[in-house]
């Protein structure tokens, strides 16, 4: 019977130290949700002020190319969607005397991750499309994108949106809207 005391201590004795493996495994992991909340916190937060610096550069892009030159001296084009966009719409801006513009789209459809939206200058002196730029719409699929060709150009007749994998240097992908002023 002595080995009846034995067994019930060291069994006493498991179940404590489960116990107080348990006991500290719950509070780390206690400790990383408190900490994984606080950094989505300060993430979100850094977002927020990331978009508030990026509208405020673009407000004030805007404000210069509007005082760049006379504003009768520009050229428009309303862009027309080639597949079935619902409600999409947008417009193109551009400065012949600076060569640079602005496109603002509405209700632009989400797309994939690794997708993007990417406007193209063209014209008949152009014997590729140069990119102007990647388009990125907000949650609501507005947009606003400061045409600035990656490289120099001489005159544009017109704009292309077309979807492309991220970061794409050369159209390829399907062109979704496009006008010509």
């Amino acid at each position: 019977m002595a080995w009846l005391g034995w067994t019930l201590a060291v069994t006493c004795g498991l179940a404590t130290a489960y116990a107080t493996f348990r006991t500290a495994a719950v509070r780390t992991e206690s400790a990383l949700q408190r900490e994984n909340a606080e950094l989505a916190k300060l993430e979100a937060r850094s977002l927020k002020q990331t978009l508030e610096a990026e509208r405020i550069i673009a407000s004030r892009q805007t404000n210069d190319l509007l005082r760049a030159s006379d504003p009768a001296q520009w050229a428009v084009a309303t862009l027309s969607f080639s597949e079935p966009a619902g409600a999409a719409s947008a417009v193109a801006v551009w400065n012949p005397v600076v060569r640079q513009g602005l496109l603002r789209a509405w209700n632009l459809p989400a797309l994939p991750t690794g997708e993007e939206y990417r406007l193209w200058l063209t014209g008949p002196l152009l014997a590729v499309p140069v990119s102007a730029g990647a388009v990125q719409p907000d949650s609501d699929g507005s947009a606003r994108l400061l045409i600035r060709p990656a490289a120099p150009i001489e005159s544009a007749t017109g704009v292309k949106l077309s979807k492309e994998k991220a970061g794409a240097t050369e159209p390829s992908g399907p062109v979704v809207a496009s006008g010509a002023w």
